[in-house]
């Protein structure tokens, strides 16, 4: 492949252009533990706009609302709630307003209070025939790896990716935004459902 293709930019993804095929999230609840970064609203947008049900979960009620604010732009149900109330009533409440979550995204945020939520999520009543998963989305050096053993039988992935370094990668460039939310959205998709415990770097082939 010669270097003149290899920096070539990819035609952006949006609102009228999606990675996956449209509704294939339509049945799914997808719980996103952020701060309402713009990191966090563009993994919303990609669950959000092939029909995913959006679960916000922050430090605070307005940090949780940015992200479901991008969500209800695409009229899908959603719910936010702060990480501050205790882990099993949030579930309770997810279950009956929105139902049972699917796949749990943790963007930036610290290992005790994601441990508390994968824990639940592993403990959850099946929902045979789809597995649920769980992705990770940090800076290099991440952790997923310290928390394989609270999984169970949930899918567990990580992407890790700084956005800024990928320019001095051989690839010249890391992707932008839109993309981080797709490669999220694809790993928790039924197309990824063979992969488990993989780590994906967005970095330009930095590292």
């Amino acid at each position: 492949m010669s270097e003149h293709v290899l920096k070539l930019d990819p035609p952006a993804f949006g609102p009228d252009r999606n990675f996956l095929p449209d509704a294939v999230y339509s049945e799914d609840v997808v719980m996103i533990l952020s701060d309402g970064s713009e990191r966090a609203q563009a993994v919303a947008d990609a669950f959000a706009s092939v029909g995913a049900a959006i679960v916000a979960v922050g430090p605070d009620m307005s940090s949780a609302k940015r992200i479901t604010g991008i969500a209800a732009g695409y009229g899908g149900k959603t719910m936010a709630a702060s990480w501050d109330s205790p882990v099993a009533p949030v579930f309770d409440e997810v279950n009956d307003r929105v139902g049972a979550v699917d796949h749990l995204i943790s963007i930036d945020v610290e290992e005790k209070t994601v441990s508390l939520y994968l824990q639940t999520l592993a403990n959850a009543p099946p929902v045979a025939p789809r597995k649920r998963s769980c992705v990770f989305v940090s800076k290099p050096g991440g952790m997923a790896t310290r928390l394989e053993q609270l999984a169970g039988n949930v899918r567990l992935n990580s992407v890790e990716g700084d956005l800024g370094v990928g320019a001095n990668g051989p690839v010249g460039r890391a992707g932008g935004l839109f993309e981080l939310g797709w490669a999220v959205a694809f790993l928790c998709s039924p197309y990824a459902r063979e992969m488990d415990g993989q780590l994906l770097r967005l970095d330009g082939g930095a590292s």
